[in-house]
């Protein structure tokens, strides 16, 4: 049966195109939106392998469509998602030694090294998939990332790094 066929038999299918609709009917109906929301709860809790059955809390919800953003260092940033858990949980989910992490988190190790920027980024990517973000929240990933972008873009044109060279250099040196 093709599309056109359902929207004529089912007199609400031409409108569910309209974004307007959709935000509107939303509104009147919060009721679908949490059930919209608490399956997309559910599919995320599958993929993760955890209970899809709990019912999810409004903060998980919401972190589900709203984009989160720190500006906090990384230590700091990390010891707030902890939320009242301990660094020693955080180790054990990591499947390393609570030293390794204590160090991130205290600043007595760097979470981002130059020399292996992609072995950055995996580990970053490793701690905010345990406490339930997305890498960008750390602006330390957002810095790889921005970083990792331009160097693909000038291996893949290196004529303009001479451009972008000769004016920030002359920036440093005073001309």
């Amino acid at each position: 049966m093709s599309w056109e066929i359902v929207a004529r038999e089912h007199e609400m299918m031409p409108k569910t195109t309209d974004h307007e609709f959709w935000q509107r009917f939303l509104t009147e109906r919060p009721d679908v939106m949490y059930r919209l929301l608490g399956d997309l709860h559910n599919a995320a809790c599958v993929l993760k392998g955890e209970d899809p059955s709990r019912v999810p809390t409004v903060e998980e919800l919401q972190q589900l469509v709203t984009a989160q953003y720190t500006n906090e260092p990384f230590g700091t940033a990390v010891h707030e998602l902890l939320n009242g858990r301990s660094v020693r949980w955080l180790a054990q989910q990591l499947k390393l030694h609570h030293s390794q992490i204590t160090r991130i988190i205290r600043g007595e190790r760097d979470v981002v090294t130059l020399r292996d920027p992609a072995g950055s980024m995996y580990q970053i990517e490793a701690i905010a998939r345990v406490l339930r973000v997305h890498p960008s929240y750390f602006v330390e990933w957002r810095r790889l990332w921005i970083l990792a972008l331009l160097d693909d873009a000038f291996a893949a044109q290196p004529h303009l790094s001479i451009g972008v060279w000769k004016r920030f250099s002359s920036h440093e040196t005073g001309r």
